[in-house]
């Protein structure tokens, strides 16, 4: 049963992706598309050790927008949470992402589960992102996508790509005070109370994000 709390994110990716092409010059619309390419090509070697459905969510302590500590452990012994990983307020998708998210967040805490979104960003971004797109769940910043290495999820963004990020004026080391040019995919988790995790999604194509309504659904299956 679709819950009437918000709309599928797909068709509202897809069309941002259409914009974000159409207005593209011819060359970096092909350096996208071939990264796209190599993505949707290469993801499941990419991610072969990612942490999945069926396993025990590995536990972190991250800082939030406050500056005070985040403890995966010690949020589920309130009830299940939601932990969704992305990129940076720089990515459009993200940022449709985040809002899909924000929408749902209610039902989210009506079924009693927290949501907690993890990046790579340095502390100003991660602020500026829950304070640009008013987020009002727990924004957490993984520094040199630490945790992001743990659960399997990072990879390295080639030249070419980082040829077009420059040609952008996107400079992800002043995002995230890293020279490494590390990224997680787009990935989220439903992990129960008992620390399994009951659902994944995991896609090396960043235009791709998880549909709200199968968080909201997973949710159900583990809330008494």
């Amino acid at each position: 049963m679709v819950d009437a709390a918000h709309q599928r994110l797909a068709p509202r990716l897809e069309k941002l992706k259409e914009k974000i092409l159409l207005d593209m010059p011819p060359g970096m619309k092909k350096k996208i598309a071939d990264y796209l390419d190599y993505l949707n090509r290469a993801g499941g070697e990419l991610l072969a050790g990612a942490v999945r459905t069926g396993q025990r969510a590995p536990d972190f302590m991250l800082k939030n927008i406050d500056n005070f500590d985040v403890s995966l452990q010690e949020e589920l012994k309130k009830g299940p949470v939601v932990l969704c990983y992305y990129r940076g307020e720089w990515c459009p998708f993200c940022q449709e992402e985040l809002k899909a998210l924000q929408e749902i967040y209610p039902r989210i805490r009506q079924l009693g589960a927290e949501l907690i979104s993890v990046s790579p960003q340095n502390e100003e971004y991660t602020r500026s992102t829950a304070s640009k797109l008013a987020l009002t769940y727990q924004v957490l910043r993984d520094p040199g996508a630490s945790l992001s290495d743990l659960y399997g999820l990072t990879i390295a963004i080639d030249e070419p790509m980082r040829e077009a990020f420059n040609e952008m004026g996107l400079r992800l080391e002043e995002y995230n005070d890293d020279l490494s040019y590390k990224l997680p995919v787009p990935a989220a988790y439903v992990i129960r109370p008992d620390g399994m995790i009951i659902y994944d999604f995991i896609d090396a194509d960043y235009t791709r994000r998880v549909e709200p309504q199968m968080i909201l659904d997973k949710l159900k299956e583990v809330v008494p």
